[in-house]
């Protein structure tokens, strides 16, 4: 069987279609940039993705499973985010992606995309059964917590929803201080220049002493923030993923400094395969009925 699998992002839509036999990616990935305003947005997109690949003569399409960053009710396919994708806040997806696909809505599976990461991670992990959190550093800061390769949302140590990104941390919530904006700000604020967090990266490369200054900060404020969250959690192992690992050379070391040695910290680099598999897996175990079923009614 196959199903088309999505990962939306901050500022596009990754997709591909997943072979459920044998859990891999079989056709090449494709991403479509968006913007917030105007047409092209990425409902537009997700719906046009979505009606290309169930049309597409290639493979003949059972399903949907679509990663998408939280708040969002996953059972029935209803973002709730107000604060960036707006074009999606409120709409019934499950309702217009049967429109555009002719699929049955009972075929489509919506994950959270941090989630999605970490199934993923777990699929090609050498030890898939330790205690594991996955942490997505990107436009926000994505969390997944799993125990024996299941994803658990509730349970000691998890925190609501298994999200950390609203929890307090340093009189405002750990977004605020782990994501792009926290980098992009602490460059501006200490230069008063607005770059990429790439280009910041590539400037600390190249000798830039505020650049290196933010990624070290950015280190340390990371290893407090999972210091906070692995306290009661206790995890053998630390899945970092999203954009910003591309960067982890420059705050790898200061976030091993100051973290305890005993965690193993994994750097999971294929940014752009690895959601989308955990999607997939999500979709089998959702439907088919896996041996690890995560829980789709994430907020």
């Amino acid at each position: 069987m196959f199903v088309a699998v999505f990962d939306i992002g901050g500022s596009h839509i990754s997709s591909a279609t997943y072979d459920t036999s044998s859990a891999a990616l079989v056709d090449e990935i494709s991403s479509a940039h968006f913007s917030e305003s105007g047409a092209g947005g990425p409902l537009d997109i997700l719906l046009s993705l979505a009606s290309h690949a169930a049309r597409s003569n290639l493979r003949k399409i059972n399903g949907l499973s679509i990663a998408a960053p939280g708040p969002f009710d996953y059972a029935n396919g209803i973002s709730q985010m107000q604060h960036k994708l707006t074009q999606l806040y409120g709409v019934d997806l499950k309702c217009s992606l049967a429109e555009v696909t002719q699929l049955l809505p009972a075929s489509f599976v919506f994950v959270n995309d941090a989630d999605a990461f970490l199934l993923g991670a777990l699929a090609s992990s050498p030890a898939p059964q330790l205690r594991s959190i996955g942490i997505a550093l990107g436009t926000g800061i994505g969390s997944g917590f799993a125990v024996n390769g299941e994803v658990v949302t509730t349970g000691v140590g998890v925190p609501p929803g298994g999200e950390i990104w609203n929890l307090p941390f340093e009189e405002a919530t750990v977004e605020d201080a782990i994501s792009t904006r926290a980098i992009v700000g602490a460059y501006g604020r200490r230069t008063g220049t607005t770059l990429t967090v790439k280009a910041i990266a590539e400037a600390a490369r190249n000798g830039d002493v505020d650049a290196r200054e933010v990624f070290i900060h950015f280190g340390l404020k990371l290893a407090q923030v999972l210091k906070q969250i692995c306290s009661a959690f206790t995890p053998e192992q630390i899945l970092l993923g999203g954009g910003i690992v591309a960067a982890a050379d420059l705050f790898l070391p200061s976030l091993q400094l100051n973290l305890e040695r005993s965690k193993r910290i994994v750097v999971v680099t294929d940014t752009a395969t690895v959601p989308l598999v955990g999607a997939g897996v999500a979709w089998n175990n959702a439907i088919l009925g896996g041996p690890h079923v995560p829980s789709l009614a994430r907020g």
